[in-house]
């Protein structure tokens, strides 16, 4: 077995890394470079700089599912990044090795761990692309508490949150995410605003393949709408009166940039 071992930061040291590697992500991504190699660069980064104590490769992952999401590869939420990456542990942690070798120094070569990356990513692209194409049914992709209340939307009605609720008798903010998700599946459609907001199923027959996965071509105003679970999600925090979800996704943007090492590159 491969074992990656880093020379993490020293404690002290990690709030100020950290803070240029954010700082470093939110100006590259203004830029020309691709979003793919901005997201590997920031992960082997975020990995080396170990800044918890426990649970830094499963955060990198959580952190990896956010920002394909926010660079507009909308097939994230389809097909699991860490479950290809662990049933390629071996070639993941010989990527982390060789890379370490080099952090830090003038002679950084982060190489391997991006051709990793890269093919984890096309890997989910083409298992996206099979689900769709071969009619796999998708509701083998839901929660109990999604499926829940598709099976509930199925009937062909309109629906309100509240509505939904006494169906099912499911934590409102359950239903929230649940139908976060089946927006982001392109499964149901949102018709009104604010409390007045009801949901219904699709006409499945007008989807294709164009309408469930967008990519980092199109024009940025409609990737950013294209990301309408995390939206709603947003607007339903602010119109129950949360205090703490003063969402925008602008803000789910890494707000503080790479360390000095990498920015000069």
């Amino acid at each position: 077995m491969v074992q990656v071992i880093f020379e993490p930061t020293p404690p002290y040291l990690v709030p100020k890394e950290m803070q240029e590697l954010m700082d470093w992500l939110h100006q590259e991504l203004k830029g020309r470079q691709h979003p793919l190699l901005l997201i590997a660069n920031f992960l082997f980064e975020f990995l080396a700089i170990h800044p918890f104590e426990d649970g830094n490769g499963r955060t990198s992952r959580i952190l990896t599912n956010l920002l394909l999401l926010q660079a507009g590869y909308e097939f994230t939420p389809f097909v699991s990044h860490e479950k290809i990456v662990e049933s390629n542990k071996i070639q993941y942690y010989q990527a982390l090795n060789f890379t370490q070798i080099t952090w830090k120094t003038d002679k950084e070569d982060m190489s391997k761990w991006v051709v990793f990356f890269l093919e984890v990513v096309k890997k989910q692209a083409t298992r996206a692309v099979e689900l769709i194409t071969k009619n796999i049914e998708f509701e083998a992709f839901l929660s109990p508490a999604q499926l829940k209340v598709w099976e509930v939307l199925k009937g062909g009605q309109e629906m309100s949150r509240s509505e939904i609720k006494k169906q099912i008798n499911i934590p409102l903010p359950t239903i929230r995410q649940a139908l976060a998700k089946l927006l982001e599946m392109n499964k149901i459609e949102l018709k009104g605003q604010g409390r007045a907001s009801r949901y219904v199923v699709k006409d499945l027959n007008l989807l294709s393949l164009e309408s469930v996965i967008s990519y980092p071509e199109e024009d940025q105003a409609e990737k950013d709408w294209n990301t309408s679970g995390l939206r709603q999600m947003a607007h339903w925090a602010k119109e129950d009166g949360d205090d703490q979800a003063d969402w925008d996704l602008s803000k789910l943007k890494p707000t503080p940039p790479l360390p000095k090492n990498l920015s000069e590159k």
